[in-house]
């Protein structure tokens, strides 16, 4: 799996993928738009508000990502994490 802002990417083997859901991106927890810290420890991929997908790993925190189809995404995502 493979995230990007701009020319900046993010890649996760689907093995160390514990975890993802649909969430609402919150202004608050980001402070803004962008590549972001949260006020959660989680690092967010923020393009635009509206909903997104977490992930949560096996190691390290958690990552937040906004998308236009986060349940298609989602079901995608947990898909491919089956079958591996």
């Amino acid at each position: 799996l493979q995230i990007a802002f701009g020319i900046f990417k993010k890649k996760f083997k689907l093995n160390e993928i514990v975890d993802c859901q649909v969430e609402e991106f919150q202004l608050a927890r980001y402070w803004g738009y962008g590549i972001r810290f949260g006020a959660d420890k989680s690092i967010g991929y923020v393009a635009k508000g509206g909903r997104g997908i977490r992930i949560i790993l096996k190691q390290g925190r958690p990552y937040f990502f906004t998308t236009d189809r986060p349940e298609q995404l989602l079901a995608a995502i947990k898909q491919e994490i089956a079958k591996s």
